[in-house]
């Protein structure tokens, strides 16, 4: 069953999920920050838009797509660690790292 579908069952009878805490190793913060820093010249991890939103530069819709469901509509309120995690999980689905300005998290 996919994953978008189970939820429409717990939401449709009421059930409260129960999350797992949200974890990312350092490797994985140290080659997000690489990100961070070129995607938002490191601002913060809080923007708040007008078309891009937290630290790693999220669109609504793609952050929409791939945070898990307890985590903050807007990237612009999610904790790094959330951040991280569904970034992980975009690279993952796109085989490779999101960057609007030609920056990769293996470098420069």
């Amino acid at each position: 069953m996919e994953p978008g579908v189970i939820w429409l069952v717990v939401a449709a009878l009421g059930w409260v999920p129960i999350h797992h805490p949200v974890r990312v190793t350092h490797a994985a913060v140290v080659r997000w920050m690489k990100v961070h820093v070129c995607e938002e010249r490191g601002h913060g991890w809080h923007v708040d838009g007008p078309t891009y939103f937290g630290g790693l530069g999220w669109v609504q819709a793609t952050w929409d797509q791939f945070r898990r469901p307890d985590f903050p509509k807007s990237a612009a309120m999610a904790t790094i660690t959330q951040q991280i995690w569904a970034a992980q999980r975009f690279a993952g689905f796109y085989h490779f790292v999101p960057d609007q300005h030609g920056c990769w998290a293996q470098g420069y």
